[in-house]
């Protein structure tokens, strides 16, 4: 009866606390969630800065980021596991406050179950307002400088 209880408070107790956030990549006071860029998934460098050893939730201010993505991914368990080593994409995301930015390896859906296949990392958006939009990985510095540049005025 007591195991029961105090399953029942832990249970209560993590849903008021809410979902983790990540861990900040900016420096000061943490800010409030609806200011800052969340990004997840296998991600390497952050700015030229290795991310690596570190959880897989970050969060970054505003503005253009330059993600390095890549290294070892998996999922699953038993016969239905695999795991994937990646190679190294680059994505320049101009990140807007209260959006998400997902990095994920997609598996080929004609791989089927055999143990060698392909895939593709991709980058996503998804706004403030719920909206999804596919972000490319770059392939010149021009590309890294375009989002660097300053935003026009809305």
């Amino acid at each position: 009866m007591v195991a029961g209880w105090g399953a029942l408070v832990l249970l209560l107790t993590s849903c008021a606390i809410g979902p983790t956030r990540g861990i900040p990549l900016y420096a000061g006071e943490r800010r409030p969630p609806e200011t800052v860029a969340t990004l997840r998934g296998p991600v390497l460098t952050v700015d030229g800065k290795s991310v690596s050893s570190r959880e897989r939730s970050f969060e970054l201010l505003p503005g253009c980021h330059v993600i390095v993505s890549g290294g070892s991914v998996g999922h699953g368990a038993d016969r239905e596991a695999w795991l994937a080593h990646l190679p190294t994409t680059v994505f320049a995301l101009r990140m807007q406050p209260g959006a998400t930015y997902n990095v994920a390896f997609d598996i080929d859906p004609a791989l089927g179950r055999g143990p060698i296949g392909t895939g593709q990392i991709r980058a996503t958006e998804r706004d403030g307002h719920g909206r999804t939009r596919r972000i490319a990985a770059v392939t010149t510095e021009a590309e890294v400088a375009a989002c660097r540049q300053p935003s026009p005025p809305r």
